[in-house]
């Protein structure tokens, strides 16, 4: 999964197609961040996920966890950490 954000991120046409994207919150359809009850927080989705990591890989010298990308993919701790054939992603 790195390689392919990194590589997906150094092609400035993709980066800016996903930053240019609309995100909304997956259960409500509504903006992100408005559809949130107090006991469950929104799901994330995929496309705003994916514009927050591209964002930390421009704006860090550190490097980035893909964590909050692959829990919007619904993926557990277990199948995070679970090789993947790149074709899966694609």
């Amino acid at each position: 999964l790195n390689s392919l954000m990194q590589t997906l991120y150094h092609l400035s046409y993709f980066r800016n197609s996903v930053y240019a994207l609309p995100t909304e919150d997956s259960e409500s359809g509504s903006p992100t961040g408005t559809g949130a009850s107090p006991t469950q927080p929104p799901k994330r989705s995929i496309t705003l996920a994916l514009q927050r990591l591209f964002c930390k890989m421009q704006l860090s010298d550190e490097p980035i966890e893909t964590k909050e990308l692959t829990e919007s993919f619904g993926w557990n701790k277990e199948q995070a950490f679970q090789q993947h054939d790149i074709q899966e992603l694609m």
